[in-house]
């Protein structure tokens, strides 16, 4: 009798251990568990968000202007880019810039672009608001090499007509649409030149900062 009362205790012991077994599993195998019977199937009616919009300001790679009245001489070294016409000076000036978009990928879709250059002369003083014309250039330039009778003709396709107000400061106007052809390849990338007002007899002229200064042309 005492064996059989020791057998029957041990079987009793045994079937509440079993029975206890699964509470005292740790928490984190069974949150393994939990994880192995997921399904690893993406929901395909959740896609990932794949939004990667951010702003980058890119500055001037290159620039320079030209001088009808000195024809071989470059000023791609100087601090300043002129524009329009100087009585009695340089007569016809026009700038040209160039902009390195390397860093943005080519399908890149562009909502918004804007030009900016910091305005520090306006001739005559209190002058209205002059237009100008950009024009694609169609071949490449060098900055330190660029003269009026090597470039003066190099514009290509225009650009619609802009303003920039007789103001000094930091000037700015829409680019989106030169931005997003150079990147989509229907433009090649050489810059552009700029043409401001040329009538003699108006005498209008504007000088902005170079990329040779703290306030470069940007985008």
């Amino acid at each position: 009798w005492p064996a059989r009362q020791l057998i029957f205790s041990l079987m009793v012991l045994a079937l509440f251990a079993g029975m206890l077994a699964p509470a005292l599993l740790p928490t984190t195998a069974l949150a393994q568990d939990a994880a192995t019977d997921a399904d690893p199937t993406p929901d395909s009616a959740s896609p990932a968000s794949t939004d990667a919009s951010q702003t980058v300001t890119l500055n001037a790679r290159q620039d320079a202007y030209i001088s009808s009245a000195f024809p071989n001489t470059n000023f791609g070294s100087a601090p300043n880019l002129n524009l329009g016409w100087q009585t009695g000076g340089q007569e016809a000036m026009r700038m040209l810039v160039q902009f390195d978009l390397s860093s943005i990928p080519r399908n890149a879709v562009i909502n918004s672009a804007r030009w900016e250059m910091f305005q520090t002369q306006v001739v005559p003083v209190n002058d209205r608001s002059m237009d100008f014309r950009a024009q694609f250039m169609n071949q490449s330039w060098s900055e330190s090499g660029v003269t009026w009778n090597n470039a003066n003709f190099l514009g290509g396709q225009s650009l619609p007509l802009g303003s920039v107000p007789g103001t000094i400061g930091w000037q700015s106007g829409d680019a989106r649409g030169v931005v997003q052809a150079w990147l989509s390849g229907s433009q090649a990338n050489f810059g552009v030149i700029i043409t401001g007002d040329e009538v003699p007899s108006a005498g209008r002229w504007r000088a902005f900062r170079s990329r040779e200064t703290s306030d470069p042309p940007r985008l």
